[in-house]
């Protein structure tokens, strides 16, 4: 489980956090805002660039938020966080 967990973080970059994040809030195509919560230092990775781009392409409102309890991946929400869909490294471990 190690080296599975050590091989999702390494492959969670900003830059495929941002493009994995872009292709799931297309696909649910809802028109919901989207709730997204990520660890604090992949949320400030993605404040550097990522976040302005992904929500000019996504014409949805995104509010992104951190949780110390996730080391990487991230969790999204399309009901104002009632259910969630989990891409933590956690659960892609599991």
């Amino acid at each position: 489980q190690k080296v599975i967990r050590k091989e999702i973080k390494a492959s969670l970059s900003p830059e495929q956090l941002a493009g994995i994040l872009k292709e799931v809030i297309k696909a649910s195509a809802s028109g919901d805002a989207v709730e997204v919560t990520l660890s604090d230092g992949d949320l400030k990775r993605m404040e550097k660039g990522f976040t302005a781009k992904l929500q000019s392409e996504i014409k949805q409102t995104i509010t992104f938020k951190s949780n110390d309890g996730i080391a990487s991946g991230f969790t999204i929400s399309f009901d104002e966080g009632k259910s969630c869909f989990d891409f933590t490294d956690a659960s892609l471990t599991a």
